[in-house]
């Protein structure tokens, strides 16, 4: 029996996405799109007018309630062809999950951060008023041509039936070989933008998890240190202020938000009105000397 080693390597500590599509990628035409379906409505909403007289609630920890509101509507993977396909992320809670990838010697183990799987959506045609009489009327004229009737006592069948199991003539006793033809391992096309698509898309929710994840630590130390509050009218942070900070100048999130702090009211709102802003406005770049993530506007 042949043994293998699996290999994890540090490179790989970076979890990746999973997507499952029912059909091969080669078969889809290029270019992808990839975005969510916010047609969809939300299963877990309540009609206005049920009434209740008691409720369960269960507790669930903020960053289960994060990843709900974020996988609140499905994605949707759609080719050129107009071929679509939705997609949830599957329930993983309390399991890990890795992709074992057989590079001949060893399987290089690659860990998972979110599954998902998708299924073909199903395009219904529309018709008219008219069109729709038109249809079922020929449907019913079809079933009653091929009406069965009942057949009458003692009356044979007029064919008989076939008997598949017969050999003929022309068979020789010799089996049927068939080639398949394997499929190259490498990607191709549609599988290599299928990845490159995949890839923008964590690294796009990555950045904003960090974004969100260092306002929220800058404005609980602010408010750990903060003096009494002063009898003066601070004003309200607006996206016309961030321009004129960031005009001529590249800065981290940390130095962003001291220059804020200083100047505007820091509350939900403007924690906002960052967090839109550097996803809308800006473009993150590194620092060659200090290696540190900065941020400047788009050009």
């Amino acid at each position: 029996m042949q043994k293998y080693r699996l290999i994890l390597s540090a490179s790989e500590s970076t979890k990746r996405y999973l997507i499952t599509l029912p059909v091969p990628v080669t078969d889809l035409s290029s270019p992808f799109t990839l975005d969510r379906d916010r047609s969809v409505k939300d299963v877990e909403e309540q009609p206005r007018n049920t009434k209740k007289k008691s409720e369960q609630l269960e507790y669930e920890e903020e960053a289960y309630i994060k990843l709900k509101e974020q996988e609140k509507y499905p994605l949707v993977i759609e080719d050129a062809e107009n071929r679509a396909f939705s997609g949830r992320l599957q329930d993983m809670p309390n399991d890990n999950y890795f992709i074992f990838i057989n590079t001949g010697q060893n399987f290089q183990v690659v860990p998972l951060r979110r599954w998902y799987r998708f299924t073909q959506k199903i395009s219904y045609e529309t018709l008219s008023l008219e069109e729709a009489e038109l249809k079922l009327s020929k449907k019913n004229r079809e079933e009653d041509r091929w009406m069965m009737h009942k057949k009458k006592d003692g009356e044979k069948d007029l064919y008989d039936e076939i008997d598949y199991t017969e050999e003929f003539d022309d068979d020789d006793g010799e089996e049927l070989l068939v080639s398949v033809k394997q499929r190259p391992k490498k990607l191709s096309d549609a599988g290599k933008e299928m990845k490159k698509l995949m890839q923008n898309y964590e690294k796009e929710e990555e950045e904003e998890e960090s974004v969100e994840e260092d306002i929220k630590e800058s404005i609980k130390e602010h408010n750990k240190f903060k003096e009494e509050p002063k009898r003066v009218k601070i004003p309200d942070l607006g996206e016309n202020n961030l321009k004129q900070i960031f005009i001529g100048k590249s800065l981290s999130i940390k130095e962003l938000l001291k220059i804020v702090k200083e100047r505007f009211r820091i509350d939900e709102n403007a924690k906002n009105v960052i967090k839109n802003f550097i996803k809308e406005n800006c473009v993150f770049k590194i620092d060659n000397k200090t290696n540190e993530k900065l941020l400047e506007l788009k050009k």
